[in-house]
C-alpha cells in the first residue's frame, strides 16, 4: 500500500463551496512549499519506483493512516541504525521492460540484466529485513511479499556478460556457430587484404580500407575504374566518385561466413526469448515483489531523512495512551527548508486558546513561524518525523488551509486584497474543529481600521468554529483584541535592540513591537524627523511600547536565570551520574573479587574431596581402615578454615570488626536466634549438618559433623534439635557434651537403621549421617526403615531429596530388602 492510496475510512465530509476542498489543501500545500520536503524525501529514495510512489503521495488525513505511516518511518528509523542499509538500488523504471515479456515480447541484453539487477537488489533488501522482523512487524509484511526470483536470476546470470552479451556456452551450439563465423569472416578478409595489396589494383583503388555495405565486404573502387574489378556493386559514395564492390572472389566466402553469423544470431534470439517467457512466467510475482520493494523503501527513505534532519516522533492523538487532549505543541520546531540557518521555535495552543496572533517588525520572521507550523503538520501527516524536540504534540487534521501571499513567498507574487479575501472566504467554508487555518497579514492592502476590524472578526469565527489557527498582523488593535479574548493569545518576534537586526525568536504570551522607529533611524532618517513621528504618536501608544520592551527584557533576564539554572541541574545530574557509576564499578570489580576468591575456595575444596574419597576406597582395598579414616581426619581438619572461607560470612565478604565492614548483600538484617551447645543445626552455605560442641562470646558455633569440625555465625545456622538442657551461664566453652544416642547403625559401613524412630527425629539423624559417609568417601549408603505403613519410607525420601551431597536414590533390590530399604547414591 503507498502513501496516495492509504485510507482506512471514508473521507470527511465537507461542507459545500465553490471550490473542491481537495484543491485548497494542495493550493495549502504549495503556499507552504511543500513540495520541496516531498521532493527532498525523493532523493532519499533507492528505487525508481519508491521515487515515483512519493512524489504522487499527498499526506494523509485520517489518525489511523498517520500511525501506521509514523510506526513504519519508525521501524525504518531501527532498522538503519542496525543494519545501516537495505541494500535496496535500481534508477532505471523496470516496469516497461516487464510488461513487454508479459506480453510475450523478447527483451535485449541489456533489459535482461536490469531486471536482474533488481530482482537480486528486492532479495538483498528483503533478507535484510527478515533478520530482525521480531523489531520491524510493518516493514517484514511488506518484504515478505517480495518474491523469491532466483531461479529466473540463475538463468539471466549464467547466458549473459556484464555487458549484456549472450555467452557462447549459454548454449551447446552457440559456440560452434560462433567459431564458423569467425573462422569463415577470417577466410574472407585474407582474401580481400591479398586483392588490396596487389600492386595492379593500387591505380583503381580509392584506398586499401577493406569496408562493408550491408553485411557484405567491399573494396573502395574509383568509379572511374570499376570495370577493373569484377564484382557486385552495394554502394555507391554521395558524391559519385567511389563505387563499393564486393569481387566475385570472395563472395563463398563471405556467403559462408553470413550464414553462420545469421544461424548465431537465431540462436542468440533464442536465448533470448526463452529467457524473456522465464521472466512472463513469473511475471505476477515479479510485478508484487516490485510494488513490494517500492514501499518499502518508501518507508526506509522517510526513515533516512528523518534521520538526517534530527526529527522526532511527536506524540499525537491516536497514539495517546493518556485520556488528555492533544493540542499543537511545538518544542524547539525548526523549518524543515531552511538547514543549519533555521532558528527553532517554540509555539503552544492548548484546547482553550485555540488560536495564535502572532506581531512584531518586517522580516522578524513570522511568516516562518507560521510555514514552519504548517510544514511540520503536513510532514507529520505525511509519516515523515519532525525537526523538533521531544514532548511536541500534534494533532491529526483533516484539513491545512493556508493564505500566505506575501513578498516571502517562493515565487514573490504580489498578491491583492481582493484575492487575499476570496480565499479567505473558501476556507472559512470549510475549516472546521479539525483544521488548522494558517493566515498570513490578515487585514492588510486596505484601510488599517477596516482592515483590523475585517481580522478581528474572521479571527472570532475560525476560533468559534473550534479551528485551530494561527495568523500573523501587522495590526495593533488585533493583538489587544487577543489579549483580551478567552480562546486568543499573543506571539511575537522581535529585533536585536543592538543591532536593530531580526533573531527569528517566537515569543509566547506577549504581542510585539513594529520597531518603525529604531529601524528608520538606523536606515538613516534624520532624527528630528523621527522625534517628530514620537511627538505624533497617541500617548498611550507610548506607554504601550514602553511597557512592551519592558516586560520583554524582563523575560529576557528570567529566560537567562532559567538557563543558567538549567545547566547547573544538568552539572549536577551529570556529576551524580558519573559518580553512581564511580561507586557502581568499584562494587562490581568487589564483588567480582570476592567471587573469584570464592570459586578458587570452592575449588580447592572439592579437590580435598576428592581426596577423602580416594583414602577410603585406598582403606577399603588395603583393610588400613583405621589409619585411612584418621587420615581423612587429617585432611579434613586442612580445610576447616578453607571451608570457613568460602562462606559469606568469611573475612573475603567483609571486615570483621573494621571500620569499612558491611552486611553482605542480601543477608537477612534480623537477630538471629540464639543456640547452645548440644543442639543439632545445618548450615546450609556448607551443605552440612553437625552437633555444636563450642559457643564463644560472639555465639560463633565449632560444629562437629562426622570427623569434621568447622565454624559459623549464627545467621548461618538452621536449628534441627535442641539440646536436652539449656546451657548455663558459667558453662565452660570448651566442655563437650555426651552424646545420646540417636539411632542404630549396623556394623556393616553404609548403613542406617532408623526402624522405630519417629518422622521428627529423623530430620537430624539422616543429614548427619550423609554428611559422614560423603567424608568417609563412600559412594553409597542404606537407610533401613522397614515397610509399615510407608509413612517413614516417605519422611526418608523426602529428606533425601534435599540433601545436596545424594546423586540419587532408590528401594533396594528385592533380596535386600526391597522397599524396607532405601539406597542411596552420593556425589
Amino acid at each position: 500500500m503507498t502513501l496516495s492510496d492509504t485510507k482506512t475510512s471514508p473521507d470527511p465530509p465537507q461542507p459545500s463551496s465553490g471550490i473542491d476542498s481537495d484543491l485548497m489543501l494542495q493550493e495549502a500545500e504549495n503556499l507552504l512549499e511543500f513540495d520541496r520536503v516531498r521532493e527532498m524525501l525523493a532523493k532519499e529514495a533507492r528505487f525508481y519506483m519508491s521515487r515515483e510512489i512519493i512524489r504522487e503521495a499527498r499526506p494523509v488525513r485520517h489518525p489511523e493512516d498517520v500511525t501506521r505511516l509514523q510506526d513504519e518511518t519508525a521501524e525504518a528509523v531501527t532498522l538503519l541504525n542496525t543494519k545501516g542499509d537495505i541494500g535496496l538500488a535500481g534508477m532505471r523504471d523496470p516496469r516497461e521492460p516487464l510488461r513487454r515479456a508479459i506480453l510475450g515480447g523478447m527483451l535485449n541484453g541489456s533489459e535482461l540484466l536490469v531486471l536482474c539487477s533488481i530482482f537480486q537488489s528486492m532479495w538483498v533488501a528483503r533478507s535484510t529485513v527478515m533478520t530482525i522482523t521480531d523489531e520491524l512487524p510493518l516493514l517484514s509484511d511488506m518484504a515478505s511479499q517480495i518474491r523469491d526470483l532466483r531461479e529466473v536470476r540463475k538463468g539471466i546470470v549464467e547466458a549473459l556478460s556484464d555487458s549484456g552479451d549472450v555467452l557462447d556456452s549459454a548454449t551447446p551450439r552457440l559456440g560452434q556457430m560462433r567459431e564458423r563465423s569467425r573462422t569463415a569472416y577470417q577466410r574472407a578478409m585474407r582474401i580481400m587484404e591479398r586483392l588490396a595489396s596487389r600492386e595492379d589494383l593500387k591505380p583503381v583503388l580509392q584506398s586499401n580500407v577493406i569496408a562493408s555495405r550491408g553485411d557484405r565486404l567491399v573494396l573502395e573502387v574509383k568509379s572511374s575504374h570499376r570495370g577493373f574489378v569484377r564484382g557486385i556493386i552495394h554502394d555507391v559514395s554521395s558524391s559519385g566518385q567511389t563505387a563499393f564492390i564486393e569481387p566475385f572472389t570472395v563472395v563463398d566466402a563471405a556467403n559462408e561466413w553470413r550464414e553462420a553469423a545469421y544461424e548465431a544470431e537465431k540462436e542468440e534470439e533464442r536465448v533470448l526469448r526463452k529467457l524473456s517467457r522465464a521472466i512472463a512466467l513469473h511475471g505476477e510475482d515479479a510485478m508484487a515483489s516490485l510494488q513490494a520493494a517500492a514501499s518499502l523503501d518508501a518507508a526506509v527513505a522517510r526513515g533516512r531523512l528523518s534521520l538526517k534532519i534530527g526529527g522526532i516522533r511527536p506524540k499525537t492523538s491516536f497514539d495517546s495512551a493518556s485520556d488528555d487532549p492533544i493540542n499543537p505543541v511545538l518544542i524547539e520546531a525548526r523549518h524543515p527548508l531552511l538547514g543549519d540557518d533555521a532558528v527553532p521555535i517554540t509555539m503552544r495552543l492548548d484546547e482553550i486558546r485555540r488560536g495564535l496572533v502572532i506581531t512584531g517588525p518586517n522580516t522578524g520572521g513570522k511568516t516562518i513561524a507560521l510555514k514552519t507550523l504548517g510544514l511540520v503538520a503536513l510532514m507529520h501527516q505525511f509519516g515523515l518525523q519532525i525537526p523538533a524536540r521531544e514532548a511536541s504534540e500534534l494533532p491529526v487534521f483533516e484539513g491545512v488551509y493556508a493564505d500566505i501571499g506575501d513578498a516571502q513567498s517562493i515565487d514573490r507574487s504580489v498578491s491583492t486584497f481582493s484575492s487575499h479575501m476570496e480565499r479567505v472566504i473558501r476556507i472559512l467554508a470549510h475549516a472546521s474543529d479539525r483544521s488548522l487555518v494558517l493566515l498570513d497579514e490578515l487585514g492588510t492592502g486596505t484601510d488599517p481600521e477596516e482592515g483590523s476590524a475585517l481580522a478581528r472578526a474572521i479571527l472570532d469565527r475560525l476560533v468559534s468554529s473550534g479551528a485551530w489557527t494561527c495568523i500573523t498582523t501587522h495590526h495593533r488593535p488585533v493583538s489587544e483584541f487577543a489579549a483580551k479574548h478567552d480562546h486568543l493569545a499573543n506571539a511575537s518576534v522581535e529585533l536585536d535592540p543592538e543591532t536593530m537586526l531580526p533573531n527569528y525568536r517566537l515569543i509566547m504570551g506577549l504581542p510585539g513591537q513594529s520597531y518603525a522607529m529604531q529601524v528608520a533611524q538606523r536606515l538613516g532618517l534624520e532624527q528630528p524627523i523621527v522625534d517628530h513621528a514620537i511627538t505624533m504618536l497617541d500617548p498611550l501608544r507610548s506607554q504601550t511600547e514602553s511597557l512592551l520592551k519592558s516586560l520583554q527584557q524582563e523575560r529576557d533576564q528570567i529566560g537567562d536565570v532559567q538557563q543558567q539554572a538549567a545547566e547547573d541541574r544538568a552539572e549536577a545530574e551529570r556529576m551524580r551520574a558519573e559518580a553512581e557509576s564511580h561507586l557502581q564499578h568499584a562494587e562490581n570489580e568487589r564483588d567480582k573479587a570476592i567471587e573469584e576468591a570464592r570459586e578458587q575456595l570452592k575449588s580447592e575444596a572439592q579437590r580435598v574431596r576428592r581426596q577423602l574419597r580416594r583414602l577410603m576406597r585406598e582403606a577399603e582395598r588395603d583393610n588400613t581402615w583405621q589409619e585411612a579414616r584418621q587420615s581423612a581426619a587429617d585432611v579434613a581438619r586442612s580445610v576447616n578454615s578453607e571451608a570457613w572461607m568460602a562462606t559469606p560470612d568469611s573475612p573475603l565478604s567483609q571486615s570483621e570488626g573494621g571500620a569499612g565492614a558491611q552486611r553482605p548483600r542480601g543477608m537477612p538484617a534480623s537477630n538471629p536466634p540464639k543456640f547452645a551447645i548440644g543442639d543439632v543445626v545445618r548450615v546450609e552455605s556448607l551443605g552440612l549438618t553437625g552437633e555444636i560442641v563450642e559457643l564463644d562470646r560472639d555465639e560463633r558455633a565449632v560444629i562437629l559433623s562426622g570427623s569434621m569440625r568447622f565454624q559459623a555465625r549464627p545467621h548461618m545456622m538452621t536449628l534441627l534439635k535442641a539440646s536436652r538442657s539449656a546451657p548455663t551461664s558459667n558453662q565452660s566453652s570448651s566442655q563437650q557434651p555426651t552424646p545420646t544416642k540417636m539411632t542404630r547403625v549396623s556394623d556393616a559401613a553404609g548403613d542406617l537403621d532408623v526402624r522405630g524412630s519417629r518422622v521428627h527425629m529423623i530430620e537430624s539423624m539422616i543429614p548427619q549421617f550423609i554428611d559422614r559417609a560423603f567424608m568417609q568417601g563412600l559412594t553409597s549408603v542404606r537407610i533401613i526403615h522397614g515397610e509399615g505403613t510407608g509413612a517413614l519410607r516417605q519422611a526418608v525420601r523426602d529428606i533425601l531429596s534435599r540433601e545436596s551431597h545424594v546423586e540419587t536414590f532408590q528401594p533396594a533390590p528385592r533380596n535386600a530388602g526391597g522397599n524396607g530399604v532405601t539406597i542411596a547414591m552420593l556425589e
